[in-house]
């Protein structure tokens, strides 16, 4: 933490296919959480991630917890959204721990 860093793997998993045509399943799998609406839950620091958005009715911005797996086109392709770009804010606590 408090250092500017760029593109690193923070973790990594292994998804099996549910079949043995390993590509074309995992294809599959995806694409059905995809259209499922599955969302990613990350915590930094003990804390949730959260994604800016705006509310379609009230144009009020808000924090919407996680984030979402892909998306459908019009067409009805799943797509993978796979790149994120973070932005942590935090501030610096005005405490002297010494004089604690």
């Amino acid at each position: 933490m408090l250092r500017n860093s760029t593109c690193n793997v923070i973790c990594s998993s292994f998804i099996p296919a549910p079949t043995n045509d390993a590509l074309h399943s995992d294809a599959v799998f995806i694409n059905d959480k995809i259209t499922d609406s599955y969302n990613f839950n990350w915590l930094i620091d003990g804390l949730p991630a959260a994604r800016a958005r705006i509310d379609t009715q009230t144009e009020e911005p808000f924090y919407s917890v996680g984030f979402e797996l892909g998306s459908v086109t019009e067409e009805g392709v799943a797509e993978l959204n796979n790149h994120y770009d973070l932005i942590i804010e935090y501030h610096v606590l005005a405490v002297d721990y010494k004089t604690c």
